[in-house]
């Protein structure tokens, strides 16, 4: 009966969206005041409700998938909140990796396998875990007071008190009214020969600009190993005149390199200050830059009592989304348009009442 009891007990707790986590008061008889509650004898042999205990925790709730990739490289499984170790295998060799599934985190995480690419790592670095930017090249004026720096989460940065979208760690640096130059932070990749392969990145900024703003644009430039440029440098983050100390919601930007499958580029992310008013300043936070094919985005929906309905959405980027609905699958009405979604909080949720047939929502990329 106890073994019975605590396994449903734990069940109920476990399936409520508010739980937080259960907190066992004693489990050893010989240290505990009411022994016949414990889960173990004195002898450490377990009793029923610790085998109850084990089953759940060790095995129900404990996720443990195998499988093998498509050809693009994707996996995915449904997994519980918490903290897991990815290994794969090509050709005989092994590459792992630790990641997290947080409630208010991302979905998302990528293993870069280290026989890839004829030796190559296609990409070094990208989350900044190495608590320091090797495999970045840094180009910066000594007399920059904000040069850049690797922070780790929950530090008591100024500027971004917040915690990495990917990872422990990611990479600040700012320049102010008084920094006349650039800041470069550029690397050469090997663009995986993948189908759907796009280069992608986190970043928030932030910026007073109180003065005459005479540009602190913070862009990437993409080129060809041989210096050959091929595509307009695209705009990041470009303050504007009279830009408040806010700080921006998390994006991310996408560029497509499908043109550049299997070739070597340079990527190189730039803030310039070409002068502006003393008290102005701009600061950058870059992460998760990675190699991966693009997910497309996807409609979420949410059930409430019976004729109450949710629907919400997620983009793995700040491209623009259009949610649309329909009783009929010849004909779709348009919900509404998103775009620049804060990947913090990823869905912004259409509530409506609907009673009686049937209802179909579709997201799709503008």
């Amino acid at each position: 009966m106890q073994a019975d009891y605590l396994r449903d007990f734990y069940t109920l707790v476990f399936s409520h969206p508010k739980s937080v986590g259960i907190q066992l008061w004693g489990f050893w008889e010989s240290q505990i005041n009411q022994t016949n509650s414990a889960l173990y004898r004195n002898d450490w042999s377990p009793k029923p409700n610790a085998i109850a205990y084990q089953d759940l925790v060790f095995g129900e709730w404990w996720n443990d998938f195998e499988g093998i990739t498509t050809e693009a490289g994707q996996f995915s499984q449904r997994g519980y909140f918490g903290d897991y170790t990815a290994t794969v295998e090509l050709d005989g060799i092994e590459t792992e990796m630790d990641f997290s599934l947080n409630q208010d985190g991302g979905t998302d995480s990528t293993l870069v396998l280290t026989n890839t690419q004829a030796g190559d790592v296609p990409l070094e670095n990208g989350n900044f875990e190495t608590g320091d930017v090797d495999g970045w090249t840094i180009t910066a004026d000594d007399e920059f007071d904000d040069a850049p720096n690797v922070e780790f989460g929950g530090t008591n940065s100024s500027y971004f008190p917040i915690e990495p979208t990917a990872g422990n760690a990611f990479l600040t640096f700012g320049l102010k009214g008084q920094d006349i130059g650039n800041i470069l932070v550029e690397q050469l990749i090997q663009v995986p020969d993948v189908a759907g392969i796009t280069l992608s990145f986190d970043f928030r900024g932030a910026a007073q600009l109180l003065n005459m703003f005479r540009g602190t644009p913070f862009d990437l430039q993409v080129e060809r190993e041989s210096g050959e440029s091929f595509m307009t440098p695209i705009a990041i983050y470009h303050p504007s005149s009279g830009a408040s100390a806010s700080v921006s919601n998390i994006q991310r930007k996408r560029v497509n390199l499908e043109n550049f499958r299997g070739e070597r580029l340079r990527i190189r992310f730039s803030l310039t200050n070409n002068g502006s008013g003393e008290n102005n300043y701009t600061f950058v936070m870059l992460d998760n830059v990675i190699l991966a094919p693009y997910s497309l985005p996807q409609a979420q929906l949410e059930v409430g009592d019976q004729n109450h309905v949710l629907v919400g959405m997620s983009a793995s980027d700040d491209g623009s989304n259009q949610l649309e609905s329909s009783t009929d699958l010849d004909a779709w009405d348009i919900e509404g348009a998103f775009e620049d979604l804060d990947l913090k909080d990823p869905f912004k949720y259409m509530d409506e009442d609907f009673s009686g047939g049937a209802k179909f929502y579709r997201l799709r990329e503008l």
